[in-house]
């Protein structure tokens, strides 16, 4: 029956599925995938664990409509190979995706983030998790002048790290960092709050070296506009 349906309704009744089927779609028929690339696809929400070099071609294509662009990994550990593809598969696609404005790679293996030169309109940048990061890569947000959300928890990220781009580059929009899982001393989070002006929400993990009590005094007591999500180690 589906064959003698018109490909304008059946481009209407794709669009009440996700960026997984469309996927899953383009592999049935050559007309089902013509009709899944006239779709738009302005949110690209997917996993990465079971993408071929079709799906690949085809995100990257829709990657030039895209607002938001979302990978969801596993919490597993990958090794060199993997990371490497992974890495390359990430700045493959998101070269066309200019016009993005929420990024989010939670879990992933990604071990770079020298893609973000490419999308200078992001405002949301999600790296939760992504355990292959080390503090140097944190500077590449320095091309999303336009970034207002930063959430960085349980990556190998550092305070200082960060601290050193937020000082450099001074992001006139940013009000939200989640930084869960890294240290920061007393003198970091007090360096934080003076740099960031806007800041509105800041999600920390509280280590040994600095109390509750200590942190409730010389923090949250303050600066009561900042909305403190805390973590207890």
């Amino acid at each position: 029956m589906l064959e003698f349906l018109p490909n304008e309704l059946l481009k209407k009744i794709f669009e009440f599925l996700q960026p997984t089927d469309f996927l899953a779609l383009s592999k049935v028929s050559d007309r089902f995938k013509e009709v899944t690339k006239i779709i738009d696809w302005s949110i690209i929400n997917i996993s990465n664990t079971s993408l071929d070099e079709d799906d690949l071609k085809l995100i990257k294509e829709k990657c030039r409509d895209s607002d938001e662009f979302s990978i969801l990994g596993t919490n597993t550990s990958f090794d060199r190979e993997v990371v490497f593809d992974f890495d390359f598969y990430i700045f493959d696609t998101l070269t066309n995706g200019e016009n993005i404005t929420w990024l989010s790679l939670d879990f992933c293996p990604v071990s770079t983030l020298i893609v973000l030169r490419h999308l200078p309109n992001i405002e949301i940048l999600s790296l939760l998790h992504c355990n292959n990061l080390v503090p140097d890569d944190i500077t590449a947000i320095r091309h999303c002048n336009r970034i207002e959300q930063l959430y960085i928890s349980h990556t190998g990220i550092t305070a200082i790290s960060l601290l050193d781009v937020l000082c450099r580059e001074r992001f006139e929009n940013l009000f939200c960092i989640d930084c869960q899982g890294i240290e920061f001393t007393f003198l970091e989070i007090l360096a934080t709050t003076q740099v960031v002006g806007k800041l509105y929400y800041f999600g920390l993990s509280l280590f040994p070296t600095l109390t509750l009590p200590m942190f409730n005094m010389h923090f949250r007591d303050r600066y009561t506009h900042i909305d403190w999500r805390l973590f207890l180690l």
